[in-house]
């Protein structure tokens, strides 16, 4: 996909060991990423999120439309699994900005930041650094995944795999990540929210 020629990501296999690192990093940079991934959100997002637009009982996270690359379309509803809500319950202060940087919301470049502090650390341990391995062995050279390429193009392909094509609505997919639909039916599909497909593939994810 061109998302993931774009963005350098993990195969999704590789993406629980990865989560695992970067929670046991203990950095709210860490636990933005990892937010990220759960939601398969774009990195601005997660960053500029606020506690006021998250319902932890409801388990929906309302996306301002300013904060969404896309406009027009009013909120974007994010649907939380069981792990991105107790990552969510994790943090001890739930007032303003979700994810606090030094001042205020915390920046790109820190997360991009993260990966590459990961991966020196993975070499000083002499373990396989976190690379997109498809484009790595293409190009003839290290590519290094991205905040983008991990939470979203794995996702991506993790849902295009034959067992979850025939398990997810691939509509619902799209929705997860925010993407825009075939307008088939005379529009139908555009306008559902496809609420219970949606919260099953996330779910998954989650898992």
């Amino acid at each position: 996909p061109k998302s993931m020629k774009n963005h350098g990501a993990l195969l999704p296999e590789r993406v629980p060991e990865f989560f695992e690192n970067l929670l046991s990093e203990k950095k709210t940079v860490g636990l933005a990423l990892a937010f990220a991934i759960l939601t398969a959100s774009r990195a601005y997002p997660v960053r500029a999120a606020k506690w006021e637009d998250i319902d932890l009982q409801k388990k929906e996270w309302l996306v301002p439309e300013d904060d969404m690359k896309v406009k027009g379309r009013g909120r974007f509803k994010v649907y939380l699994s069981d792990q991105a809500v107790s990552l969510l319950e994790s943090l001890p202060d739930r007032t303003g900005i979700v994810f606090k940087g030094k001042n205020g919301m915390i920046g790109y470049s820190s997360m991009v930041a993260r990966i590459k502090h990961m991966n020196s650390r993975r070499v000083a341990n002499k373990l396989p650094q976190w690379l997109d391995e498809k484009q790595s062995e293409k190009l003839g050279k290290d590519v290094v995944v991205t905040p983008h390429g991990v939470a979203r193009a794995s996702f991506k392909t993790w849902t295009r795999t034959k067992e979850n094509l025939k398990k997810f609505h691939q509509d619902a997919v799209e929705l997860c990540l925010a993407h825009d639909i075939d307008d088939k039916y005379d529009g139908a599909y555009d306008r559902a929210d496809l609420e219970e497909e949606r919260r099953r593939v996330m779910a998954a994810w989650g898992e």
